[in-house]
């Protein structure tokens, strides 16, 4: 080529061949075992040549299952001499029923790599049973960082709009979520379950709460979006060990939400009635309501307004 004109580059030229399989000696088949929460087999399942195993998570027992991967190695010689090598790390899935079509729901796996800490928003929720359009938000800092679902079951960043401009959201592969944390899920359908996929962890986490805004003569009371990690059900009244009597929890329900007022020791909700005497309406008044306990089923959260210092939970 003339250095004055330019250079020009050669173009690759690829081609393929066919190579020979290599005969190692053995195979390696891959099976997904149902196990305890230690991680102790209770169920085999069918062993396959690849480690892609689906699972059917409509089939569980219970609203809670754990299971291993263990990789098969078959000598071709001898069939009968055999190994099993099963994974260090136990999955857990939790099915969440029952919930509000807007429902706070827990964080309670880490991610299934082993290098990760919490989880990433895209692995969370399994997506196969919501619906294009459900939102998923992540409270912290007082501020939300939100996702849609889009046509492809994959969560796209919502944009985010405020005082100093527009910036693109964080992508759900690139947001990590703490274990014992929450997010807020909005869907358009709640007649399905959420299942919340994940590898089990058994060790203590916390979640800290925001104080209340002191500038505020009031003591406005800070919102903090929590949920026990816990497979099993939980009172949200004794969650914490020394509550400011102002504070208040509030779990999001179909109907109007559940109030819990410490100072009061009382579960109940606020309702919109007419003020009527006679047969003639004079207005309208806020009345309140008690209920029975209220308990927060495995998998979901609640808001907790705090009105004293930041303090911790510890699940």
């Amino acid at each position: 080529a003339d250095p004055g004109q330019g250079s020009i580059s050669a173009m690759p030229v690829t081609s393929s061949a066919q190579i020979p399989a290599v005969d190692t000696g053995f195979t390696v088949e891959y099976r997904l075992d149902k196990v305890t929460a230690a991680g102790v087999k209770v169920d085999e399942g069918v062993a396959q040549p690849t480690d892609t195993i689906p699972l059917d998570l409509t089939e569980m027992d219970g609203n809670v299952a754990y299971y291993k991967t263990t990789a098969v190695i078959t000598s071709t010689d001898n069939p009968e001499v055999q190994v099993e090598v099963p994974s260090e790390n136990t999955i857990g899935v939790l099915k969440v029923e029952n919930a509000p079509k807007t429902a706070i729901i827990a964080v309670p796996w880490e991610s299934l790599d082993s290098n990760a800490t919490g989880i990433s928003v895209s692995d969370l929720v399994r997506t196969a049973n919501l619906s294009e359009g459900d939102e998923l938000h992540y409270y912290k800092d007082g501020k939300f960082k939100s996702w849609t679902l889009n046509d492809e079951g994959e969560w796209e960043a919502s944009t985010n709009v405020s005082q100093s401009g527009t910036t693109e959201g964080e992508g759900a592969d690139d947001v990590t979520i703490p274990r014992g944390s929450a997010v807020w899920l909005k869907r358009q359908e709640a007649s399905q379950p959420i299942y919340l996929v994940g590898e089990v962890s058994t060790t203590s986490v916390a979640a800290s709460l925001e104080a209340a805004n002191e500038k505020d003569k009031d003591g406005k009371q800070s919102w903090n979006m929590v949920a026990s990690p816990s497979v099993t059900k939980v009172d949200p009244s004794k969650t914490f060990a020394s509550p400011n009597p102002a504070d208040r929890i509030i779990v999001p329900t179909d109907g109007a939400p559940k109030n819990y007022s410490v100072k009061e020791g009382k579960w109940g909700y606020y309702e919109t009635v007419e003020v009527v005497i006679g047969n003639k309406v004079l207005g309208i008044e806020t009345v309140w309501r008690e209920v029975e306990n209220i308990e927060a089923p495995a998998g979901t959260g609640f808001w907790y307004l705090n009105s004293g210092d930041g303090d911790t939970v510890y699940w």
